[in-house]
């Protein structure tokens, strides 16, 4: 009896733990102050640092001031600022969870927006997902635009593009930049604007941001989208670091083929997927392997515990 009570008390210890598990990005998520600096690290030594509302003096939205990696620093002076119909996305809360910065909702030109930055923990890379959703009865459209302002400042230059030249232009699904020291200096950066066959793309771009820090010189890139009634939509848009424009230009080159089972983008789930419109990953579909996130790890601990108790149970009537 005594060992029947001890095995009953683990079990339902597992199915706790399991359910904490399940619901890990309420329970583990801690809230932070959108108007102070906060500093996350992520993969290959990259460190991303002042993440707050007015990150900059020329911005009032929520943005990331700089980001570093191994020897190379000042990659930006405001990255992966969000502004519908010419205004910031400004966060009334944050919390952060793990590597997740999230933005809580407010209301831009009717429409509920909030926005994520996902720092990977795997490599120098900064995804930004951004969430607009429609409350009313009558479709809303309105002009997205997304914008980093660079730490090379005049010394800015594209070193590659989508469509392989220098020139960066709408029909670039990405742009890499450097300052002038091609293997040192800044970090070279990459910029994945939107992916093959996507249904939304950039309707302009521009090396001029509305962002004045130190020069105007960063990634500007518009997009025009009617959000239905009821509907919610997402962006999606990456940023990446490296240590040379060789490096750099491997990154960009790489990013419209990512498909739903990359690291990268396996914690999203299909919703949130299929409501991203400046990608269209049914383009890019092939083999996948899944990738086991901790939501699927917690729902194996269930199983198991749910297994676990069955047999107490079991084990009690037969004796």
């Amino acid at each position: 009896m005594h060992h029947q009570l001890n095995t009953s008390i683990w079990a339902s210890a597992i199915l706790i733990l399991g359910i904490l598990g399940l619901q890990n990005n309420i329970a583990l998520a801690a809230p932070v102050n959108p108007n102070s600096p906060t500093n996350v690290a992520g993969g290959a030594s990259s460190n991303w640092t002042s993440i707050e509302n007015g990150c900059r003096s020329s911005i009032a939205g929520l943005c990331v001031s700089d980001a570093n990696i191994p020897g190379q620093g000042d990659a930006y002076d405001a990255a992966a600022a969000l502004s519908i119909d010419g205004t910031f996305y400004v966060a009334p809360s944050a919390d952060l969870t793990g590597q997740y910065y999230t933005g809580g909702s407010t209301v831009l030109s009717g429409l509920n927006v909030s926005e994520q930055y996902y720092f990977f923990a795997a490599d120098s890379v900064l995804r930004t997902y951004a969430t607009l959703n429609n409350p009313t009865g009558s479709p809303i459209a309105v002009a997205v635009r997304w914008q980093s302002n660079l730490g090379a400042d005049s010394g800015t230059q594209v070193i590659s593009t989508g469509s392989g030249d220098a020139a960066f232009g709408t029909n670039d699904e990405w742009v890499v930049t450097d300052d002038g020291n091609l293997t040192g200096g800044d970090p070279t950066t990459s910029f994945a604007l939107y992916g093959p066959g996507a249904p939304i793309t950039t309707s302009s771009v521009s090396m001029v941001t509305d962002l004045s820090e130190s020069g105007f010189e960063g990634v500007l890139a518009d997009y025009n989208v009617t959000i239905q009634a009821g509907e919610t939509i997402a962006f999606m848009w990456i940023n990446g670091l490296d240590s040379s424009s060789t490096a750099g230009t491997s990154r960009g080159s790489a990013f419209p083929s990512l498909s739903p089972s990359d690291p990268l983008l396996a914690d999203l789930s299909a919703t949130e997927i299929a409501r991203i419109v400046n990608w269209d990953f049914a383009a890019t579909a092939g083999p996948t392997i899944p990738v086991p996130t901790l939501d699927t790890w917690a729902l194996l601990v269930l199983i198991a515990a749910f297994m676990l108790l069955a047999w107490v149970r079991h084990s009690r009537v037969t004796n």
